[in-house]
């Protein structure tokens, strides 16, 4: 989804300095590996409840602010809002919102979508649109594999609405899709019912327009706490059975911070069964979603996340995040000191690899 070059194949300058202390923690493999990718992330996550009243105007703005960051393109996390078998708010002018076999008596719609597309148009930004997510989620629902398609049934209305309203006049903007139902390794064997419902969404994607890739973000949930080797073979399970295509992105959360509760020795190991897990499906790329926040809500400091984005460059493609318009952007931190501090940090990158970063 990034047409950015990330040769990590030069000789870094050794002379390069942090600005920052280095973040401390125990060794780990990644320390002598060479990185895969460079290590900062050209996607950042934005969800609808914050940008719900933005028009065109604020929207070139803040994707100036993530432009200035290295963004490349933005993903909108949820495009509708969606509990109890009913969908609740549509993030555009949406047909079926006044469609009550769908939706909520008087749902209301957003121009979130349709600002931000024209927006991200004008400034030479490409935007991924959130599909999919409902409260039911968590709720276990997709242990009912007819929940599973009902659902899927119902999101590839979405794609295909989305799609005709708005791909003919964003051609180059609407590059992608976010498959927003947030997956976990589980104890229970669900692999089987999340292909599917995946393979619905998936098919038709292709159908209608295979050049849009499909990127997906998935979790390790401290609820179900499993083993490494439960934690990979689910993954894998999934994968074999998955009709991903070539370009799709598996861009898991990183877990390397908010995670709390594990030594950095097991995080790690967990993002090592994804890199095996995904030798079961050749067509999909390994990405990380490299988070920026604490446990308990606030923003990271940068030293810590920097070197989290070290340690997925030696395992990843490319790096997305969550979220810099969340927990660095002014606007949204109420502190400079976080995208200052990025932004020297964004320096120091291009010092040590000889690249331009920041236009």
């Amino acid at each position: 989804m990034s047409e950015a070059e990330t040769d990590t194949s030069k000789t870094p300058n050794a002379n390069a300095e942090l600005p920052f202390a280095k973040f401390e923690r125990e060794t780990l493999e990644a320390d002598s590996m060479e990185a895969k990718c460079l290590p900062y992330p050209t996607g950042d996550f934005i969800q609808s409840w914050l940008c719900e009243s933005w028009d065109k105007s604020m929207w070139k703005t803040h994707l100036m602010i993530l432009q200035k960051a290295g963004i490349e393109f933005v993903i909108l996390q949820f495009t509708t809002s969606r509990e109890n078998g009913k969908y609740t708010a549509f993030y555009y002018p949406s047909q079926y919102a006044q469609d009550t076999e769908l939706s909520i008596s008087d749902c209301p719609t957003y121009n979130i979508v349709p600002n931000l597309l024209a927006a991200a148009k004008e400034v030479g930004m490409k935007v991924v649109l959130g599909l999919g997510g409902c409260s039911d989620w968590w709720s276990y629902a997709f242990k009912d594999l007819d929940w599973c398609e009902t659902n899927a049934n119902n999101t590839n209305l979405l794609i295909k609405e989305l799609y005709d309203l708005y791909k003919g006049d964003y051609a180059d903007t609407l590059t992608g899709w976010y498959w927003a139902w947030e997956m976990f390794g589980s104890k229970g064997n669900y692999e089987e019912n999340l292909s599917k419902m995946i393979n619905i969404n998936l098919d038709y994607m292709s159908e209608l327009d295979a050049s849009m890739p499909c990127m997906f973000s998935t979790y390790f949930s401290s609820y179900e706490n499993v083993s490494n080797e439960r934690f990979q073979k689910y993954w894998e399970n999934l994968f074999s059975l998955t009709h991903f295509r070539k370009g799709d992105i598996w861009a898991p959360m990183d877990g390397l911070g908010s995670l709390s509760k594990l030594t950095y020795t097991r995080k790690e190991q967990l993002l090592q069964c994804y890199v095996n897990a995904l030798k079961k499906n050749e067509n999909i790329s390994l990405w990380f979603n490299v988070e920026n926040f604490v446990d308990g809500g606030g923003s990271a400091d940068v030293n810590r996340y920097a070197d989290q984005c070290d340690i997925c460059s030696k395992y990843a493609e490319g790096l997305i995040t969550f979220s810099y318009t969340h927990y660095y952007a002014v606007a949204q931190a109420g502190n400079a000191k976080y995208s200052l501090l990025y932004r020297k940090y964004l320096e120091y990158l291009e010092e040590r690899y000889g690249i331009t970063i920041i236009e």
